[in-house]
């Protein structure tokens, strides 16, 4: 991005970015093998909206969905009416409408982060050893996982209580006796299927077949 940025927006930005600091990962998800701390959307944009308000600025991230692919198409304005605008980012839309809106919202997320330039603080920082051990035994998702592990994180909890329950009841019994790829597949389809049940609104029954077996 080369374009020229006028003077009192500049100075603004770079009193609104030396204000700025590392935002805690307040969140933790847990889906499958993957466990996570991350900062969500309303914690990012409600640290950043009042320092910016306090020189002038908003930062806007409005969205275009094709069908195929969610964009976020960042910029940041001044009160003297001028705009900066910044590469577009890009995420896979997902198959349904719920997938659809968890890339949309991953996708604000990290614009703002990234255009903010700010860094979300690492909760391992002062364990650097256990850090460099576990990512040497088990590498960091993508972040094409991380999307995947957020949006069935998503639909895991849009289930009604009595599918959840005997959702977790499963997860407490197949964490132990399968692989992280072939519990990650399982615990897919157990989703799916309460999904399918609560569609019909039918018993979801804790028989349900939830077997644990590879």
């Amino acid at each position: 991005m080369t374009e020229q940025v006028p003077a009192e927006m500049a100075a603004a930005l770079v009193a609104a970015l030396g204000e700025l600091d590392e935002l805690p990962r307040d969140k933790t998800a847990k889906l499958g093998a993957y466990s996570y701390s991350y900062t969500d959307l309303g914690s990012v944009l409600g640290y950043v909206r009042p320092i910016l308000k306090q020189h002038g600025l908003a930062m806007l991230t409005p969205l275009t969905c094709d069908g195929q692919t969610v964009t976020v198409l960042p910029s940041i304005i001044h009160e003297s009416g001028a705009r900066l605008d910044f590469p577009p980012f890009s995420l896979p839309a997902g198959r349904t409408p719920q997938e659809t809106g968890s890339a949309a919202t991953y996708a604000r997320r990290y614009s703002v982060l990234a255009v903010l330039n700010l860094a979300t603080e690492d909760d391992d920082g002062a364990k650097a050893t256990e850090g460099a051990r576990r990512k040497a035994e088990a590498p960091a998702p993508s972040q094409h996982e991380m999307v995947e592990a957020e949006v069935w994180r998503r639909r895991f909890h849009a289930l009604p209580d009595p599918a959840r329950l005997t959702i977790e009841a499963w997860v407490a019994k197949a964490k132990t006796t399968l692989d992280a790829a072939i519990y990650d597949e399982r615990f897919r389809g157990v989703v799916e299927r309460a999904e399918a049940k609560v569609a019909e609104e039918a018993p979801f029954e804790p028989s349900l077949p939830l077997d644990t077996k590879p």
